[in-house]
């Protein structure tokens, strides 16, 4: 791991102590593009000697802090790889949807077209389907 590896990762992780790339620009007094840039999901800068001790100094840490391995912060359950937007599970479908995604597997093209549709109509104008009275 070289020395842009190793700085990334720890101001990654005092990014993630303090509550991500927008805190930690307010912290070092810098835009957010330009933290996004040398921390951010898919950074386009390596953190430079300037930069470097500019964090060392917001953080109050001691002169070349951000070069070494500091392994015992890196494997923390808690400490995950910053991203711009946080990842959403998939939807979780009841009972009653997979049944009816099941029905729907088994109809013609036409009969899907149709139902599609319908659906999108009824959803438009929030209007209730008519029920038929027994």
């Amino acid at each position: 791991m070289d020395i842009s590896e190793i700085r990334q990762r720890n101001a990654k992780y005092l990014a993630q102590k303090i509550g991500g790339i927008n805190a930690f620009s307010e912290k070092l007094g810098k835009s957010q593009p330009q933290i996004s840039h040398i921390i951010g999901e898919r950074p386009t800068k390596n953190i430079g000697n300037k930069i470097a001790r500019e964090i060392e100094q917001a953080f109050n840490l001691e002169k070349d802090w951000l070069d070494h391995v500091h392994d015992e912060l890196w494997e923390k359950p808690n400490v995950i790889p910053l991203q711009s937007k946080p990842e959403k599970s998939p939807p979780k479908f009841t009972d009653e949807e997979i049944k009816f995604m099941e029905l729907l597997r088994k109809l013609s093209p036409e009969h899907k077209n149709l139902i599609e549709q319908t659906t999108k109509t009824l959803v438009a104008t929030n209007q209730k389907p008519e029920q038929k009275v027994a």
